[in-house]
């Protein structure tokens, strides 16, 4: 039996960010027998890489999830096909990063990141090589930022946080506010260390 196409259709717009074709929820309409089956193929389709690389975006810069309008805003910018340097550059141009990152050296910018980003406390070689990179003027802090969000690291680590946010807006639980990792576990985070001794 198919499922309700309206359900389908609002539940693709909400993981979207756009209106879905016709046919698009035709498929998932007919080819998943649950709406959580339909939404979990959906946050993993192609249509959701825009919205995906948005929160991810946010996290990085912003230690925080978009709110709903900044979430469909830049969206459809990425969807649109802005460069990942113009990108990158539009977030770290913002008052926002500025208040989070105001007076720190490049040393605690860099570990901020290792351990907002990656939840982990920075392996030497890594810290020493990025700060390097910025304190030598071989990359800006945009950069630093953008390398960070599409690093497979990251990817890896923000993926189940990212659908946990995605299946909360078509629950309408959503509150677009807090940290990604608020979305799973009562946002319980903890960073991992490796002792030696």
């Amino acid at each position: 039996m198919a499922l309700d196409p309206t359900a389908v259709a609002n539940a693709l717009a909400d993981v979207w960010r756009m209106t879905p074709t016709e046919a698009q929820v035709t498929f998932y309409s007919t080819n998943f027998t649950t709406l959580g089956a339909a939404v979990n193929a959906a946050i993993d389709a192609p249509e959701s890489v825009p919205v995906h690389t948005a929160i991810s975006y946010f996290q990085v810069f912003y230690n925080r999830v978009p709110d709903e309008a900044g979430l469909d805003f830049w969206t459809n910018v990425i969807r649109n096909g802005i460069a990942p340097n113009d990108l990158e550059n539009y977030f770290n141009d913002a008052s926002e990063f500025e208040d989070n990152y105001a007076g720190l050296s490049n040393l605690e910018i860099v570990t901020s990141l290792y351990r907002n980003v990656l939840g982990r406390e920075p392996d030497l070689a890594g810290l020493d090589f990025w700060v390097g990179q910025v304190s030598a003027g071989n990359i800006t802090l945009a950069q630093l930022g953008g390398f960070f969000a599409r690093a497979p690291e990251t990817t890896a680590r923000f993926e189940p946080y990212i659908d946990a946010f995605l299946t909360h807006i078509v629950e309408g639980t959503q509150d677009f506010a807090g940290s990604l990792f608020d979305e799973i576990d009562g946002g319980v985070f903890t960073i991992e260390t490796t002792q030696e001794g």
